[in-house]
């Protein structure tokens, strides 16, 4: 047999692999787009907040915020909307070049999870002093006591007469500590902080770092998110899919038995020298102590009831705090008895299943504020 009487047969061959490459490139094509249609269509819904973004150098932030941004967030117990200004703000003003009176340090409580801007705790307080400026700096100033030391470094313009920072009881104190790289200059100063376990994925949410590298692979493409994201929901388990588990932290119980830990000395460490930045800057720091809702009524988010009660009646982590406090001359306020006088009149500041405040939370807070800042004489610019 000749080569010009093979070639013949050779032809369907060729033209049936090519068919099935196109067949196969169309396949993954139209998966992957019916993958990235199946998110933005979820991302619609507004499930998740999605205002994070990398940070990018110079800044030292672990995270930055997406800025002029605007998004529905509804969850089952909340539907409000997120928007967010020129600064990645959560304010519907920017900041005029004047000095802050009042500004807010904080993560989740400060940001306002769950209720609209104009109802958060800054806001109303915002209302009650009438004509000075007030602005929360959270998510913008990172989630954690470093993070607000290091963003008003790097950030002198915006320190303000007085910061009033939101110290979670727990979080702040114990695993966003633990999970925060601290990196210094030569001369020891704290320059940039590195998220260990968690970093904004391409939808802007705030996500757990995967370990799996077959998971960081498939995270490359829509349709690879799709594959872990029904792995997860059908509850399918795959097991080369597995996310590596991030390390542990100590039993959070013992830090809300009055143990404090190494992360919050370091955490407290860092509370301090905000204090003291914003004294070399003329201000001054309140410190808000927030308590989760085990402390104040009928919530219970961590602990098996007896230990909730143990909690509830002895208080050792606030009364741990308030001698810290007392001990570094800074002003911290302890809500729990007024608190829990709106809790016994029937007024809920907790909500049912999410753990952070109620509007009537922020605005029971924004009061007990009101009467600490009110005794004071602000300059006025």
């Amino acid at each position: 047999m000749t080569g010009r009487e093979r070639i013949p047969h050779r032809r369907p061959f060729y033209f049936h692999l090519i068919l099935a490459c196109v067949s196969v490139g169309i396949t993954a094509a139209t998966i992957e787009a019916a993958s990235y249609a199946y998110f933005r269509i979820r991302e619609r819904a507004g499930t998740d907040l999605r205002i994070f973004a990398p940070a990018m150098p110079p800044s030292g932030m672990p995270l930055a915020v997406k800025t002029n941004f605007s998004q529905v967030w509804a969850t089952g117990d909340f539907t409000v909307h997120i928007r967010t200004n020129s600064l990645g703000l959560r304010e519907d003003f920017d900041l005029p070049p004047s000095k802050v009176d009042i500004a807010f340090l904080g993560d989740s409580f400060t940001f306002g999870q769950g209720v609209e801007a104009g109802e958060r705790y800054s806001d109303r307080l915002r209302e009650l002093l009438g004509d000075r400026l007030v602005a929360s700096y959270s998510y913008v100033n990172g989630w954690a006591p470093p993070h607000y030391y290091l963003f008003l470094r790097e950030h002198p313009e915006l320190i303000p007469r007085i910061a009033v920072l939101g110290l979670c009881l727990a979080n702040d104190l114990t695993s966003d500590i633990a999970e925060s790289e601290l990196i210094y200059s030569d001369a020891g100063e704290l320059t940039r902080v590195k998220a260990r376990w968690r970093e904004a994925n391409p939808l802007g949410q705030l996500v757990s770092i995967d370990q799996n590298p077959v998971n960081r692979m498939l995270r490359r493409a829509w349709s690879g998110r799709l594959l872990l994201h029904l792995d997860q929901q059908l509850g399918l388990q795959l097991p080369f899919l597995h996310p590596r588990p991030t390390p542990g932290l100590s039993p959070i119980d013992q830090i809300h038995l009055g143990v404090l830990p190494a992360t919050s000395q370091v955490a407290l460490d860092y509370v301090d020298k905000i204090a003291q930045l914003m004294r070399q800057d003329g201000g001054d720091l309140i410190v808000f102590l927030i308590p989760e809702g085990v402390y104040v009524g009928p919530y219970n988010h961590l602990f098996a009831p007896k230990l909730s009660e143990d909690i509830r009646t002895n208080l050792y982590l606030m009364k741990a705090l308030q001698g810290w406090c007392t001990s570094h001359h800074i002003v911290c306020i302890d809500p729990i008895a007024d608190f829990r006088a709106e809790e016994d009149a029937g007024r809920r500041l907790y909500f049912p299943n999410d753990p952070h405040w109620t509007a009537a939370g922020h605005q029971k807070a924004a009061d007990i504020l009101w009467h600490e800042i009110r005794e004071r004489d602000l300059p006025r610019s």
